[in-house]
């Protein structure tokens, strides 16, 4: 998977993926990350043949974390029949988690 990500709010000081935290059962959800202050993992639920984006945006306090997912071309141009699979990236900003006021938003 590709991700695409845009940082509005200048938070963002790292990005990887950790197969050893757990997925939660949601659509979109966000954890602390255990002895890393200023991390949370972002999890979710999107396509397999979409390439996400992750806009991070904060306004009035609140952190919003959006996931774009979009509706990709499968394989012989037919939309992508894939749906279901578990995403989750570890986020690391400059500030620590508990600072923040996170808001999630997934849509297509």
């Amino acid at each position: 998977m590709r991700l695409f990500v845009y940082d509005d709010a200048g938070l963002l000081i790292g990005i990887r993926s950790d197969p050893s935290v757990p997925f939660l059962d949601d659509n979109i959800w966000w954890s602390e990350v255990p002895d890393e202050p200023d991390s949370l993992v972002l999890g979710w639920i999107g396509r397999i043949c979409a390439d996400p984006t992750l806009r991070i945006s904060q306004e009035g306090g609140v952190a919003t974390l959006a996931v774009f997912e979009g509706v990709l071309e499968g394989v012989e141009g037919e939309a992508c029949p894939a749906v279901g699979v578990a995403h989750k990236v570890v986020l690391t900003f400059n500030v620590p988690v508990s600072d923040l006021v996170i808001s999630l938003r997934l849509s297509e």
